[in-house]
Parts: structure tokens; C-alpha cells; sequence
């Protein structure tokens, strides 16, 4: 067998790798590998096989880099001074950024209500985007930054005190 290396000239370019048998040319393989520039951060080598069966050459589809996600942004939802009048249904919202190393289909999902602390009689309802309060919501994520809008309904069950509130949950986001 031999091997020989060609085209890659330290910061990109496209290594070529041979495999026959000297003995019988009934078998070839070749290999061409990408190498991204300078070894840059979350680029991959990935490689592209081709090889000749009984006369044929079949070449496979390169393997796709590993699905990675992010979530930033300030999600903290500030509803302001209220008074007692208008606290029930007082909205207010937080914007978050997803984005995806290649397009894909993610899910988000975020608790319906919350108990806020700090006050007796007040909770949050919250949804995401454009789905019901409590429902996930689908997004398709590409590379750049997609905005997602985490929405928060006040509203009051028994007798509300006064003062200072807050909360949390968590927000869970999946992909393939």
C-alpha cells in the first residue's frame, strides 16, 4: 500500500490520500480532507472517500460537524413599578439569541406559571415566541443570531400584598 499527502500548505487546503494495491489496480481509495484555516475554533477536518468497486467509483457524503447550539442574552423580565390597580395582566418581555453551528430545528420550553417570591398572591404566567403559555415552542435556528422573545402575564390569585417580587425558572432548550 502506499500513502502519499499533497495541496495543504499549512493554512487550508485539501489533503489527498491514496490507498492501492500495487499487486492489482482492481482496488483504488481515495480520501480528500479539508482542513480549515489556521485550525480554527469549532471547524473540523472532514474528510470525502471515494473509492472504485468492479469498475465503479463510489464516493460517500462527507460527515456533517456535530449539531452545537447557544442561548445568550439578558433574560431577566423586569415588570417595573405596578400598583395594586394594575398589576393584574401587566405584561413585560426579555429577548434571547439562539444560534446553531448549522441550520436546525430546536425546541424551547419554559414552566407555565411561576410563584413569584417576596409577595403573597402574585404570579408570572409565561410563554415563548408565539406558543401558548406553558407550550414549547419550534424555532428553526441558523448560524446567525435568532431572536426568541420570553414573554411574562402578571396576575393575582387571593389576597396580594405589597412590595418587592421576584422569580425564576429555567428554560430548556433541545435539539437533534
Amino acid at each position: 500500500m502506499r500513502f502519499f499527502h499533497s495541496f495543504y500548505d499549512g493554512s487550508f487546503g485539501f489533503s489527498i490520500y491514496i490507498k492501492t494495491s500495487i499487486s492489482s489496480i482492481g482496488s483504488i481509495v481515495l480520501f480528500f480532507c479539508y482542513r480549515p484555516l489556521k485550525n480554527a475554533p469549532g471547524e473540523a477536518i472532514w474528510c470525502l472517500k471515494a473509492g472504485s468497486q468492479t469498475g465503479g467509483i463510489i464516493i460517500d457524503r462527507p460527515q456533517q460537524k456535530p449539531l452545537s447550539c447557544n442561548l445568550h442574552g439578558n433574560l431577566q423580565i423586569r415588570h417595573y413599578e405596578l400598583t395594586s390597580e394594575r398589576v393584574n395582566n401587566d405584561r413585560a418581555f426579555a429577548t434571547a439569541f439562539v444560534n446553531c453551528n448549522r441550520s436546525a430545528k430546536v425546541t424551547l420550553a419554559i414552566d407555565k406559571s411561576i410563584k413569584l417570591n417576596g409577595v403573597e398572591g402574585l404570579y408570572s404566567q409565561l410563554h415563548i415566541g408565539y406558543a401558548s403559555a406553558g407550550e414549547p415552542y419550534t424555532v428553526t435556528i441558523n448560524a446567525s443570531d435568532t431572536a426568541i422573545r420570553v414573554n411574562s402575564m402578571l396576575n393575582t390569585q387571593g389576597t396580594l400584598t405589597s412590595g418587592a417580587f421576584s422569580g425564576s425558572t429555567r428554560l430548556v432548550m433541545t435539539f437533534p
